[in-house]
């Protein structure tokens, strides 16, 4: 997209991001889910779609490698970590405070945070921990539990 419609470029850009695209490299997103419809809808409304080339691929070289990129997988699993070790933490020391449920309310909050960066991409793409799982998976089951305990 030229430099003259940069403004639209980075509008472009913003909203793949918020529909959850990762970025590949410079000018290249990807996204695990069938989005065309939006993305062309879009490019048209901002009046750039004659700069955008749009593909499906079965297969990327070393996928999951740069998948894991894309969304800096590793950050995130590491937030997910973080965010468990602080629950058990809470749990252990205010599990039975009178006061829980606005604790329980912050740590509900501190999940959405991390879970709306979480790009909820097909199994076979997460990365494995030394743990031997995503640990997205187990903080959202923490989230649930939280949620059930007021």
């Amino acid at each position: 997209i030229p430099e003259d419609l940069r403004t639209k470029r980075i509008q472009l850009q913003n909203e793949l991001i918020k529909l959850g695209f990762g970025k590949l490299g410079r000018g290249a997103y990807l996204s695990c889910h069938q989005l065309f419809f939006q993305i062309k809808r879009l490019a048209l409304k901002l009046g750039i779609n004659q700069y955008i080339i749009y593909l499906k691929t079965a297969e990327i070289e070393d996928e999951k490698k740069k998948i894991a990129r894309a969304w800096n997988l590793e950050e995130l699993d590491d937030k997910y970590k973080n965010y468990i070790k602080k629950v058990r933490f809470e749990l252990s020391t205010r599990g039975k405070d009178p006061f829980w449920p606005f604790f329980a309310k912050d740590l509900e909050q501190e999940f959405a945070e991390i879970y709306k960066n979480d790009p909820h991409l097909p199994e076979q793409f997460l990365p494995v921990s030394p743990t031997g799982e995503w640990q997205g998976q187990t903080a959202y089951g923490i989230f649930k539990a939280i949620s059930n305990s007021y």
